[in-house]
């Protein structure tokens, strides 16, 4: 479907005439009233989701899901809201999700949607660098001590004593007299 078809399909379907020329021109418009959708739309209401509890057990939780624009587009189904908010702000979402700030879910305007900020949870952290830090003996005996306090074998792969280098590690053992444990 050409640009042009899209807009007009959009304006008549939202009863907003300034929007295909808003679309066209890739400028947001000056309307901030609702535009709200008569065409083709998820379904609305309540439907039941599984869900876990705290024990991992499954069980049916009901769920209201609101209603959404749809418009074939590019070939496949797409929500009307992002597709105008791309057209109008140039915007590419890609992943990112929109946010309603109208409370109207029908609502096409893209002056009532905005990208929504990440949770923290979705935020990419980036590893921290590795420092290559020289280990000292009394470091190293420090924490030997403390894993000795729970343990009577030493185990080079356990979380305290992984980062202490083999050649150290033996010496402080040697130190601590207990070279039997290498």
């Amino acid at each position: 479907m050409k640009l042009e078809t899209l807009a007009l399909r959009i304006a008549q379907k939202a009863g907003a005439p300034a929007l295909e020329k808003c679309i066209l021109e890739g400028k947001r418009p000056t309307s901030l009233e609702c535009m709200v959708w008569t065409g083709r739309k998820t379904r609305e209401g309540l439907f039941f989701r599984m869900e876990r509890d705290w024990y991992g057990r499954p069980a049916m939780e009901p769920t209201r899901q609101r209603s959404y624009p749809l418009i074939q587009f590019e070939g496949k189904v797409q929500y009307v809201n992002r597709v105008v908010f791309e057209k109008t702000d140039g915007t590419i979402l890609g992943r990112k999700k929109l946010r309603n700030l109208c409370g109207e879910s029908l609502c096409i305007n893209p002056n009532h949607w905005g990208i929504q900020r990440p949770k923290e949870e979705e935020l990419v952290i980036e590893e921290l660098p590795v420092v290559d830090e020289e280990w000292t003996i009394p470091e190293a005996i420090e924490l030997i001590e403390m894993y000795l306090t729970t343990n009577q074998t030493i185990d080079p792969e356990h979380a305290l004593l992984i980062d202490i280098p083999p050649d150290i590690l033996s010496e402080a053992l040697i130190q601590m007299g207990k070279g039997h444990l290498t």
